[in-house]
């Protein structure tokens, strides 16, 4: 890449410096390939401008220009520069230039007249006509959106700064019209890297800019014809909101792996990622991407974990489960999740999962003797009442709980402590105590003539064994697929991966909707209190995280008014705590408008609804007057991607990740 833009420039306006009989013998010949060869490069000028508000810009052009230059496909750019270029005495540079996007074609002042001589011509089957009367009949006006414009930096004088604004709009005549040159477009596409205080390092190439769906040449010797690479700065895309909308199959998640590349490559961003993997394509190779896969191509900085793991792959992927034995507080926590959502709501389930359960170790460390007795009770009864759901139990003496060391409830209700490997015999005393205190009325009380039972213990006694058939522990039997005996904290496991910068990816293709959406809202709820509490401890240390949603319309919450989910949270809060989330889906409209709304960066492919492109067109202008071309291109991996780097419109064809 020239580092040089002003010398770029300024050897485009040298070539362009043609004289009148040139630009006539462009626009009278005939252009066939015999003598295509001598015409060839000796102009870019596609025309004048008719009409020009801070808007638009109506562009005559004849149909030779436009021939000549390749055409001027729908929605490409053209540059119009305010210097007489055509004096070749001048010498002196145009000190800013118009981008202008082609829309459409608008009608000439004489439209009606040229349709009536075509019309006449054709009926009569007229000798082809000659040069100069059928040269009258090409011309055309574009058509074009004025983008903004690129202006010499006042200071350095050595570089363009793009502005949406015109600092002086001048006369119509005053503007010559340019088909920009690769290098031109490489100003226009890649601005930011050309300021000095651009890091090459951190930049990714993502593609080439595709002006057009039909990339067939019109000219054989035109076939060494390219056009210039698409690059993104990474810094605008960490700690950001990334959206990805198309259709299946035809490039989102290729993007996504690109981005998880580029981050992956470059060592000196410090990055933590966390991928859901709806389809199990991440951390799997498959054939749609040449038997490769993310995890294979960086096996030592991504861990794959799984609630089953795949065949053949036991040994190289964590399990995504939670030894509810184990961890008491957090299992806890997660039955409250699963119930409420659940909308269990009956009185022995509402008065379980309100328990206040302790974790092991608060358990253990309490010095009081009474605390202490107390919560070893409720964590003995909420294991009692695990074992009678069906969560196994692993009994194993190396295991990092031992149930010995808990009080046993014995008849006399005075903590007596005894070894206990018999669930059985404890359940059966739980019933008998339930029946006791709420079929019997008997109020169980200490040595002391207190209720020996506190309102928690009563609760999980009641959940595990009650009077009535109603409610009880088969309410949370199903969450069962959640528990491993031999399971470790996963969510600890994966913090301290990502803090460490590795990419964790979630294979969840083999997991129901409920199971995906559970792991995804707890662990998005758990990064955010982690980078939360690092943020009030001033301990960001310029660590990221980023997360990563395939078909997030299957994990997002659907209604829209709900604005108070995790994912609303992260959208509106997350860039403070260095969280960046890329999420991708086939609707815009499925996605929460508060979520969409703090989006900066888009790819967008095909959509074939035109009420779904108007969802995007609602919180992202930029996209207006693209909603044809969305919704009928079809071509794997074009997208229309707008990012901070990018402050327009920038039709891509995006590269494969693995290449």
């Amino acid at each position: 890449m020239n580092n040089n833009p002003v010398d770029i420039f300024n050897n485009f306006l040298k070539k362009e410096r043609s004289t009148s009989d040139q630009i006539r013998q462009v626009l009278y010949s005939e252009l066939t390939l015999e003598n295509i060869g001598s015409l060839k490069y000796i102009t870019n000028y596609i025309g004048a401008v008719a009409d020009i508000t801070y808007e638009k810009a109506l562009v005559v052009t004849h149909e030779n220009f436009t021939t000549f230059n390749r055409g001027c496909p729908r929605h490409s750019y053209l540059i119009a520069i305010v210097k007489d270029i055509v004096n070749e005495e001048d010498s002196q540079m145009a000190e800013h230039f118009l981008v202008l996007e082609v829309l459409d074609v608008a009608p000439t002042p004489t439209h009606n007249e040229t349709q009536h001589t075509k019309y006449e011509w054709i009926k009569k089957n007229a000798p082809e006509l000659d040069p100069y009367t059928k040269s009258d009949l090409t011309w055309s006006v574009l058509n074009c959106k004025l983008v903004g414009s690129f202006y010499l930096d006042p200071i350095s004088k050595s570089q363009f700064i793009f502005s949406h604004d015109i600092k002086l709009l001048q006369s119509s005549i005053a503007y010559k019209v340019f088909n920009p040159s690769k290098e031109i477009l490489d100003i226009i596409v890649n601005n930011d890297f050309y300021s000095k205080s651009f890091k090459e390092d951190d930049r990714i190439n993502i593609g080439k800019y595709r002006p057009t769906e039909n990339m067939s040449l019109l000219f054989k010797n035109e076939e060494n014809y390219s056009y210039p690479d698409v690059y993104i700065d990474l810094n605008n895309l960490k700690g950001c909101r990334t959206a990805l909308f198309g259709k299946t199959r035809l490039g989102k998640s290729n993007t996504v792996k690109l981005i998880l590349k580029s981050f992956l490559s470059k060592e000196h961003i410090k990055m933590g990622q966390l991928v859901f993997d709806i389809n199990g394509e991440y951390a799997n190779d498959n054939p749609q991407d040449g038997n490769t896969s993310i995890k294979s191509m960086f096996p030592d900085d991504c861990l794959v974990y799984a609630i089953k793991p795949r065949e053949g792959k036991e040994n190289k992927t964590k399990l995504l489960k939670l030894n509810f034995y184990a961890y008491p507080k957090i299992g806890m926590q997660i039955l409250r999740e699963m119930l409420v959502k659940d909308g269990v709501n009956s009185q022995n389930a509402v008065g379980f999962y309100m328990v206040d359960m302790p974790s092991l170790l608060e358990a253990q460390k309490e010095v009081n003797p009474i605390l202490s007795s107390k919560m070893k009770n409720k964590i003995l009864l909420y294991w009692a009442i695990l074992d009678k759901a069906g969560f196994k139990i692993d009994y194993n003496p190396n295991a990092n709980y031992k149930l010995i060391l808990l009080p046993y409830i014995t008849e006399q209700y005075k903590g007596i402590k005894k070894a206990i490997f018999d669930m059985e015999d404890l359940k059966k005393e739980i019933t008998s105590i339930s029946k006791k205190l709420f079929q019997d009325k008997i109020e169980i009380v200490d040595q002391d003539g207190l209720p020996f039972f506190d309102s928690d213990e009563k609760a999980l006694i009641e959940f595990c064994s009650p009077m009535n058939s109603a409610g009880g522990t088969k309410v949370i039997t199903k969450f069962k697929d959640y528990h491993d005996p031999k399971a470790s904290n996963f969510m600890i496991d994966i913090e301290k991966q990502l803090l460490n910068n590795k990419t964790v990816i979630l294979d969840l293709g083999n997991a129901n909707e409920d199971v995906r959406k559970y792991f995804c809202d707890m662990l998005c709820k758990v990064i955010f209190s982690m980078q939360e509490n690092r943020f009030t401890a001033n301990n960001l240390d310029n660590n990221y995280i980023q997360i990563y949603f395939e078909e997030a319309h299957n994990l997002f919450p659907q209604d829209n008014k709900n604005v108070s989910d995790i994912y609303s949270k992260i959208a509106k809060e997350g860039a403070k705590f260095n969280i960046g989330m890329v999420y991708s889906t086939q609707s815009p409209s499925t996605i929460n408008k508060e979520l969409l709304a703090q989006t900066e960066n888009f790819f967008i492919g095909h959509i074939s609804s035109m009420q779904e492109i108007k969802s995007l067109v609602s919180v992202e202008d930029h996209f207006s007057g693209h909603e044809d071309a969305i919704s009928r291109i079809k071509t794997k991996g074009y997208m229309r991607v707008f990012t901070r780097t990018h402050r327009f419109i920038i039709p891509v064809q995006i590269k494969k990740f693995n290449e």
